[in-house]
Order: structure tokens, then sequence, then C-alpha cells
């Protein structure tokens, strides 16, 4: 197996779980939107789901430091390294590349802690299944 299908496989699962992880935030969000509760003009949600409600949108705000940092750190290399050729080498410190894995692996984390406090309500008996 050659480095760049190595690396190419890598760009194409991240990028896929970057995006899965935000569509299904998205759908947990509309689930929890399902339980909503009209009181006069205004809507409240049972107690219990404000809690993974709060964990989609950390999940999502994860999502885009990720893409902001990302975005800060390779313009900031763009114009440390603007006198090189395209196709010269560039190499930085690898800890710059930190808090982009930091802010990945926590909408991941997040999103199925999220996931684990909703089905947790949907499988109570008076949620799910009710009669």
């Amino acid at each position: 197996m050659k480095l760049e299908y190595v690396r190419q496989s890598f760009d194409v699962f991240t990028t896929k779980a970057s995006d899965l992880s935000r569509q299904l935030c998205f759908a947990g969000i509309a689930i929890i939107w399902i339980f909503k509760v009209y009181e006069g003009t205004e809507f409240k949600l049972p107690e219990i789901l404000y809690k993974p409600l709060l964990i989609f949108c950390l999940a999502l705000l994860s999502d885009l430091m990720q893409f902001i940092y990302g975005s800060v750190m390779i313009g900031i290399l763009l114009r440390i390294t603007s006198a090189k050729q395209a196709e010269d080498d560039v190499h930085y410190p690898r800890v710059l590349n930190f808090p982009t894995w930091f802010f990945f692996v926590a909408k991941i984390v997040l999103l199925i802690i999220a996931y684990i406090v909703l089905i947790n309500f949907l499988m109570d008996k008076n949620h799910l299944f009710s009669t």
C-alpha cells in the first residue's frame, strides 16, 4: 500500500466522520424538537432533553472550532511560507495540529454522549413505548 493512498484514505475517512457527525447532531436536535410542548404561545421541552440539546450544540461548536482553527493555522503557514514554491515541502511543528485533533475528537465524543442521554430518554417506557 502506497503512502499517498493511506493519506487519501485518511482524508476521506476524517471528512466523512465530520460530515456524518454534523448530520447526526442535527438529527438529534430534530428528535428533541419532536418532544416540544406548547403552553400558550410558548413551547417547552421536557427538562431532561435540555442536556442532550446542549451537548449536541457543543458538538456542533467543536466542529466549527476545528475548521476555524485549521483555516487560521493554514492561513498563517501560507503567509510564513509564501516565498517557497508550490512543490516545496513545508515543515511545521506537529503540535500546531493538536487543537484540530482535539476538536475533532471532542465533537465525536460529545455526539456519543448526547445520543446516550437521548436514547435513555427514548427508552423510558413513558416516551417511546407508551400505550
